[in-house]
């Protein structure tokens, strides 16, 4: 994992500042090895996956993941503190592994309300890159058989080139403005404090 990251931060164009993947234990362990100025973001909808598999049957009729999704709502992270324990004592005795879970995971599932504007809730999960695997799947699947491997990077990479130009011309997924912004800010910042 950490050549992957490593090879990721050697061709990009600056320093990595936020990172969102699932639980993976080995991605945990290099991140901050190799991207050490980043902030990593555990995927919320991951989380709350995993969670759901969690509780009993009943637990999940109750309205208790329900509940716990809308502590991940909050884009404040001192407000979803306060919703999560509000859960917690309504949720805890009644699922206690699922609210000890949950109890330690908040943190890393909301890292996104310190990004700026509506960054944070685009950046809190890991849906985009599972929509274009999806879409290159399914792709691949019509073709069936490439001839040789070199057939198979071209079709993934027209239908992420395809993506691309539609994140550019259509509706624009992520806008990068708010995030030149509080970079020019935090460099104003800095010059003014050295």
């Amino acid at each position: 994992m950490e050549g992957f990251l490593r090879g990721l931060r050697d061709r990009g164009p600056g320093k990595a500042r936020y990172v969102v993947s699932d639980d993976r234990k080995s991605l945990r362990e290099a991140i901050p090895q190799e991207l050490p100025e980043a902030a990593w973001q555990r995927c919320y909808p991951h989380c709350i996956r995993n969670a759901r598999n969690r509780p009993a049957k009943r637990l999940r009729d109750s309205g208790c993941l329900h509940e716990l999704k809308l502590v991940h709502e909050r884009v404040d992270m001192d407000e979803a503190r306060k919703e999560l324990a509000r859960w917690l004592s309504k949720r805890g005795e009644a699922c206690p592994k699922l609210a000890e879970r949950m109890g330690g995971s908040i943190d890393e599932t909301l890292m996104f309300c310190d990004l700026p504007g509506e960054r944070g809730k685009r950046m809190r999960t890991t849906n985009t890159l599972e929509r274009m695997n999806r879409e290159i799947r399914r792709r691949t699947r019509i073709a069936r058989v490439f001839p040789n491997e070199e057939s198979c990077l071209r079709l993934a990479g027209a239908v992420s080139v395809e993506m691309h130009e539609d994140w550019l011309t259509g509706n624009r997924f992520l806008s990068m403005t708010p995030l030149r912004e509080q970079m020019r800010e935090e460099a104003g910042e800095r010059r003014m404090a050295a």
